[in-house]
């Protein structure tokens, strides 16, 4: 195989892989948040919405490294590292539950991560 035909290739994956893309975004924007978010624990519903948080602020960093622009000094790595960090507290906090901790505290875990997010949150605004 050629290079031209190399790069015919590459970019025909490519073009399938961003279709597939976009209609799994398409999927995702018409999906019913508050319906969803309803039927989950305090717990889930933090791991869910620390999950979207995630992954819109990775499809932002993709896009402004696709503009050229450099992501390691841009806000978008602070508010990843912060969603990191929510997520590893939100892990130990299922850690914990696994092991025995009764439904009450479960409640209560899950009020103290979402407090501690928005709380981290309005701190580093303030910073900035």
């Amino acid at each position: 195989m050629d290079l031209e035909e190399e790069l015919l290739e590459i970019y025909k994956n490519l073009d399938n892989n961003l279709d597939e893309a976009l209609k799994n975004l398409e999927n995702f924007l018409k999906t019913d948040y508050d319906q969803i978010l309803s039927s989950l624990n305090p717990v889930s519903r933090a791991k869910f919405e620390l999950l979207l948080a995630y992954i819109m602020s990775s499809i932002y960093s993709i896009f402004l490294k696709l503009e050229g622009t450099d992501t390691g000094t841009h806000p978008v790595k602070e508010e990843l590292n912060r969603i990191r960090k929510g997520m590893q507290k939100q892990k130990d906090i299922e850690e914990k539950i696994k092991k025995g901790v009764p439904k009450l505290v479960k409640d209560v875990a899950g009020r103290m991560l979402r407090h501690s997010l928005s709380e981290e949150r309005n701190n580093e605004s303030k910073n900035s």
